[in-house]
């Protein structure tokens, strides 16, 4: 008797040594869902308020329609942001046709084209591709980092040109990767793009953060460049980031402007109507 009681002596201590340590990694993983969800609500609450100043009123109904959907897609995509950083420039889809490179935006990765580049394959057959970057370094060279993967694209697939879909940031990338005399791009979307700049006060890491400023020296040099290939710039009303809707007008330099309404900045990406353009587009 007096064994037996010292095993369950020994087991019970071994049981509160077990709670206790998953007590601490419960209270580790509430903590960082804890954070999340007020890093949610930091992005939500001052981009929304910071637009409404820049765009027309709208029913606050439809306001809080669109703040559910930026926040639903921001929970679906962020928790994946870690893996798909590090399975980030795979080719995915068919072997023949031109390769699409996707370009994501500021701070972000190719989780954003989540929906779009499966929906895209899914009805083109072409091959896909995503480039990850560092978005706090300049815009300059993140697009001679673009140069170097479409160049490395082509010379895997075989294929002479791209076509490029590009979010927020990554449209103003792709724009000095078109100046190049060495670009590669036969076409090129841009979604929540700003080339005018953002009129964003808030904080933006790195010289990229400073360039996309309105009325920043970079849009001053480059910001009237003509466009050589054809390109749409895709915006929303109401985007929360990129306002009002004529800072991603490329009209003036040659491109084709489309304007759909009430979307967030990140939801613009997983719109039926805008996947469906992009697709048509680049078709």
């Amino acid at each position: 008797m007096g064994g037996q009681r010292f095993d369950l002596e020994q087991t019970s201590s071994k049981f509160f040594e077990i709670s206790s340590d998953g007590l601490a990694i419960a209270l580790v993983f509430v903590a960082i869902v804890l954070l999340f969800l007020v890093g949610v609500v930091a992005y939500l609450v001052p981009t929304f308020y910071a637009m409404s100043t820049h765009t027309e009123k709208r029913p606050l109904r439809t306001t809080l329609r669109s703040v559910f959907v930026e926040a639903f897609w921001v929970l679906i995509t962020q928790p994946l942001f870690v893996f798909f950083y590090i399975f980030g420039g795979r080719a995915r889809g068919g072997s023949r046709g031109v390769p699409i490179v996707f370009v994501h935006g500021y701070l972000q990765n190719r989780v954003v084209f989540l929906r779009m580049a499966r929906a895209i394959r899914r009805e083109t057959g072409r091959p896909t591709y995503a480039f990850n970057y560092d978005s706090r370094t300049s815009i300059a060279r993140i697009a001679g980092r673009l140069e170097a993967f479409v160049n490395r694209i082509c010379a895997e697939s075989g294929a002479t040109e791209v076509d490029i879909v590009a979010h927020s940031l990554g449209g103003v990338v792709a724009f000095e990767y078109l100046s190049s005399e060495h670009s590669r791009a036969r076409r090129c979307v841009t979604i929540a793009s700003p080339h005018q700049g953002v009129m964003w006060r808030g904080p933006l890491i790195g010289p990229s953060g400073a360039e996309l400023r309105a009325g920043s020296a970079y849009f001053g040099e480059r910001g009237a460049r003509e466009l050589r290939v054809p390109c749409l710039s895709i915006a929303s009303t109401h985007d929360n980031v990129v306002h009002p809707s004529s800072t991603s007008s490329i009209a003036s330099r040659g491109g084709t402007d489309a304007v759909v309404a009430n979307c967030g900045h990140l939801s613009i990406l997983f719109a039926p109507d805008v996947i469906a353009r992009v697709t048509q587009f680049i078709s």
